[in-house]
């Protein structure tokens, strides 16, 4: 995975899976075994429907959050 040999250590990894609302041909168990062994966080989305996007955009910004302190404004 390129993003292992040029991103931070500490680099968040999220997988968008696509066109949930089309049927899958895809193993689910094999995404899912691939995400746990990289660290990643998997999202099921689609783009057409708009299902899942929010949930998964929401959480990556919960997550930056914590990494990066509020700052104040002056």
């Amino acid at each position: 995975m390129q993003v292992e040999k040029y991103a931070e250590s500490s680099a968040q990894i999220y997988v968008l899976g696509n066109k949930v609302d089309c049927d899958g041909k895809f193993d689910q168990a094999e995404v899912e075994a691939f995400c746990n062994e990289k660290g990643a966080k998997f999202f099921y989305v689609s783009a057409k429907t708009g299902e899942n996007v929010l949930t998964a955009i929401t959480h990556m910004a919960k997550k930056l959050t914590t990494i990066f302190p509020k700052v104040e404004k002056k």
